[in-house]
């Protein structure tokens, strides 16, 4: 499935839509979530959206292996037995599937991530 109604967007244009499948626990704020996947491959083991969130502490588990990149915002995530990693506009962080990680966004973070199921 690829969303053709992105299909050469502005990356800040492209419209997402709340998310309420928070995968862990809000720590502290608010940080409420929204997000769009522009493509998902067969059986969903690969799949590349927008996704950005509103400052807060929280945990998050990743099941899949992720990349993303970083396209505004600020922050730091903790991933455990990985290591820590300033986000900024332009990091670009890898995050093993099966994961546990801590989030802390001190500005509003949107980034372009991609998952592969392993």
């Amino acid at each position: 499935m690829v969303d053709q109604a992105a299909l050469g967007s502005n990356v800040f244009d492209v419209a997402l839509a709340a998310d309420s499948k928070f995968p862990g626990a809000v720590l502290t704020g608010d940080p409420l979530m929204a997000t769009t996947v522009l493509h998902e491959g067969a059986a969903k083991a690969a799949a590349t959206g927008i996704w950005e969130v509103q400052p807060g502490r929280f945990t998050w588990t990743n099941q899949a292996l992720e990349i993303f990149v970083v396209l505004q915002g600020k922050g730091i995530v903790e991933v455990s037995g990985v290591g820590t990693a300033q986000l900024q506009p332009g990091s670009v962080v890898i995050v093993p599937a099966r994961s546990d990680a801590v989030w802390t966004v001190t500005e509003k973070i949107r980034k372009v991530w991609h998952t592969i199921v392993e």
